[in-house]
Formats: structure tokens, sequence, C-alpha cells
């Protein structure tokens, strides 16, 4: 996608937010919602993760898009219980963005969790900004969630990981293993790990039976997926 092109999706796609439920492992109580962005042009949905990657190269659109998605989410969500938004550095960088959303997310700290998304690369700094965002996130307490923290081509910093008080590993864990079972010894050694520290491991995609007995095995402490329902709001 172009800029025009993009200028053109925001004036005229549909926005929802699907909101997907955050499970306790144990119990399978619902402890929390993730705001996932959904956009229709037309009648055909745009990949997200396309967008986005377009996006992360003009900040400025992608900040002003942001600020409307996050006031729907937030609007829109469920009160009674935290509400995950999902975070680019590249939208909390400048001293504006961040004096912006100190302002909007305040009043919402103690029912919001910031996570912090990766759609950059070294090559352009992400590294950096992610260090810098985190310890932003730190100095204002909030509470943060780290994604895909030991996946193949994720930015890893244990600063990052340490100020973050949610931990999310995702399905290819599950795979790894039923190909080879030590994998589940070290991902429930990982999760030790983390609860030493006081954070919580989130493993998602949990779409069977067969995959929630995996992950209440490997001792997970909460779970999202399809074999959960969702929710969604439009705009």
């Amino acid at each position: 996608m172009n800029i025009e092109e993009i200028k053109t999706f925001i004036k005229k796609a549909q926005y929802y937010t699907e909101y997907l439920p955050i499970i306790d492992a144990k119990t399978l109580k619902v402890l929390a919602y993730e705001a996932n962005s959904r956009f229709i042009l037309g009648t055909k949905e745009v990949s997200t993760n396309k967008f986005f990657k377009e996006l992360h190269h003009n900040s400025k659109i992608f900040f002003y898009l942001e600020q409307r998605n996050k006031k729907l989410q937030i609007d829109n969500c469920k009160k009674e219980v935290p509400l995950f938004l999902h975070f680019d550095s590249k939208t909390v960088h400048t001293k504006e963005q961040r004096d912006f959303w100190k302002t909007f997310l305040t009043p919402y700290r103690e029912n919001i969790v910031i996570g912090i998304t990766e759609n950059g690369s070294v090559k352009d700094s992400y590294n950096a900004n992610i260090k810098s965002f985190t310890k932003w996130i730190k100095k204002n307490n909030f509470q943060s969630s780290l994604n895909s923290v030991v996946s193949e081509g994720a930015i890893f910093s244990f600063k990052a990981m340490q100020r973050a008080k949610y931990i999310k590993i995702d399905r290819k864990f599950i795979k790894k293993v039923q190909h080879n079972d030590t994998y589940k010894e070290f991902i429930k050694q990982f999760v030790l790990f983390c609860n030493s520290n006081k954070q919580e491991v989130i493993l998602t995609n949990i779409n069977t039976d067969k995959d929630l007995k995996l992950a209440q095995e490997m001792g997970i402490n909460l779970i999202q997926g399809d074999h959960f329902s969702k929710e969604s709001f439009s705009a």
C-alpha cells in the first residue's frame, strides 16, 4: 500500500475491534481481554500485519490512526476486567506522542496493560525504541506485556523482559513439544523463572482441548485462542 492508499483507507475503511479473552489456565475464568484491530475496505478485510508494516515507515499517520483505534478500543471494552492494548514503539517515540499517551492513558492506568509489539527491525533502530519505550512505561507506572519473547526473529532484551508483568509466547511451542518432548521441560522451567519474578506467562493460539491440556501440564498461567469465544465492536 502506498501513502495515498493508506490515506484513502483511513478515511473510508470500517474499523472494528476483536476482543480476545485471556483465560486463567486452571480455572478457565476470563481474567482480561486483548483488543485486536480489524479493518474492512468495501467487502474485503485488510491484513493488519501488512497495513501496520506499511505505516511503520510513516509515524505521523501511524500515530493519527492509533489515537482513533485506542479510543474506540477503550470506550467499548468490558470495564470489569483489564484490557490489553497493542502499542508499537513508533507511535510512542516523540515527546509529543508520549505526552499525548500519558495524558490519555493515565485515567485508565489500573485497568489497562500495554502490549509491546514488534513490527520493526534492528536496522531502523527499533531495538533502541523498544528499550526507550519500556523505560517510559515503567516510569509512568503502566503495566506491560512483552510479546513473543523467545520466538525466532524477536528482539530480545533482558531489561524489557524484566519490566513486563506479562510474558507472551505463541503456538510454535505447542508444535515444538509435539515433535520433541524435551521442549515441555524447557517451557515448564521458563514459566517457573517468570513466576519467580512475579510475572505471568500467556500462551496464545490455544485451539483445541489437546492444546489446553498441554498448556496446563506445562504450568502456563494464562491462555488465549480460538478455543474460546471472541467479542467484537464495529465503528
